[in-house]
């Protein structure tokens, strides 16, 4: 990003972040330019975009995107606006943790639909039942204070 690092107080993000095709790079590049003490607030939607719409009369297609290989996914939906990265509730957690972000907050949607359909969507069967379920997360995580500097000068 160009901005200069430890510029911003808050980040604040609202259904982007799954549509990052570079979700690591994107959350080092939101810890380095937010100051110490700063936040990050992102409500991401988990939900396949492909089938918005579609998807009220038909809840079993949320998660659609599951349903295909990371390759064809990749093929079908890498330049559109649709595409959305499948990282899921579990994946967001650890990227931010490894970026170096402290997670302060965080609150799942769990989809109810999917929840009383999953025993029938054994795509979703590999995954956790939070990661399975969850179809919105909104977290807030803060980039650590720098601990002072140590003087090595000896009295």
């Amino acid at each position: 990003m160009p901005f200069e690092s430890d510029r911003f107080d808050v980040i604040w993000s609202y259904t982007a972040f799954e549509h990052f095709r570079y979700p690591v790079l994107t959350i080092k590049e939101c810890f380095r330019i937010l100051k110490p003490g700063g936040r990050l607030v992102a409500l991401i939607d988990l939900g396949d975009h492909s089938f918005y719409g579609a998807g009220a009369a038909s809840p079993t297609r949320l998660f659609d995107c599951l349903r295909y290989p990371e390759w064809l996914w990749n093929l079908m939906r890498w330049n559109r606006s649709t595409y959305v990265n499948r990282l899921w509730r579990s994946d967001w957690i650890r990227l931010f943790a490894q970026a170096g972000l402290v997670l302060r907050a965080q609150e799942a949607v769990v989809s109810e639909d999917i929840v009383r359909l999953l025993p029938q969507l054994k795509y979703l069967q590999k995954y956790s039942y939070d990661d399975a379920a969850t179809s919105v997360l909104t977290v807030c995580a803060e980039k650590p204070m720098r601990a002072p500097a140590i003087n090595q000068a000896s009295s």
